[in-house]
């Protein structure tokens, strides 16, 4: 868990990360226009698992005193959004999975 604190606060993670959102969102296109709700259910839980682990190591940094109130709310907000995007693409795949909407 040290490792990936250390990873989290150096600049090279913005560009992961954004790297990754930009890579999961082109998927997450890709998957709805081919109609493989499997496959979009699946970036939508990587997505899921990316936000939860951002936000519970950032929540580990502030505890700390690693991170100060500016910096946490910018990266806990990003890592917030993404979690949203993911659980509504989590909620889509199973609502087209389910057969409830056609589209």
């Amino acid at each position: 868990m040290d490792r990936l604190r250390k990873f989290y606060q150096t600049s090279a993670y913005r560009y992961v990360f954004w790297i990754l959102l930009i890579f999961l969102l082109v998927l997450a296109n890709w998957a709805l226009r081919n109609g493989d709700h499997l496959l979009l259910l699946g970036v939508a839980s990587v997505g899921v698992v990316l936000g939860a682990v951002s936000i519970y190591v950032e929540r580990i940094n502030f505890n700390r005193g690693e991170s100060f109130e500016p910096a946490y709310t910018t990266r806990v907000i990003r890592s917030v959004a993404l979690l949203a995007v993911s659980l509504g693409l989590a909620a889509l795949s199973i609502i087209l999975m389910l057969g409830i909407y056609d589209g």
